[in-house]
């Protein structure tokens, strides 16, 4: 029974995610683009549930520290939950380490930089460097 092994936290502002104590990101946004809470999560190693919209399944799809559930399905949700809950200790040391290497490589400032110089210069604006 997961109601006994989980504290949900509720909806909280993406500035107050306390990532340090959490064991995992619920993230049940219907519609978002890149989600900040998914990637900030990422960054300290915490494995993510995440609804089903473009945006997760961009960040999340084929990866092994993350699981998309079905929209408005609880019996999903819960089942993607206790994915992770049933993981022993290495296998979520994995898990962070993976997904800590995912954002290091895809989402790192020098990259994120040079796409935004990227995508700035295709537009024919006038960029000071």
């Amino acid at each position: 029974n997961l109601s006994s092994k989980i504290k949900l936290l509720g909806k909280l502002p993406n500035n107050k995610i306390p990532f340090d104590d959490i064991s995992l990101l619920f993230n049940c946004s219907i519609s978002e683009g890149s989600s900040n809470s998914i990637l900030e999560s990422l960054t300290f190693g915490k494995p993510v549930v995440a609804s089903d919209n473009e945006g997760n399944r961009e960040i999340l799809s084929e990866s092994g520290f993350g699981r998309i559930y079905k929209n408005n399905e609880v019996d999903s949700a819960v089942e993607q939950i206790e994915y992770f809950y049933k993981l022993d200790d290495d296998s979520i040391s994995n898990i962070a380490n993976e997904a800590k290497k995912f954002i290091n490589t895809n989402y790192n400032k020098e990259l994120m930089i040079n796409e935004y110089y990227d995508y700035f210069q295709g537009l024919d604006c006038k960029i000071k460097t």
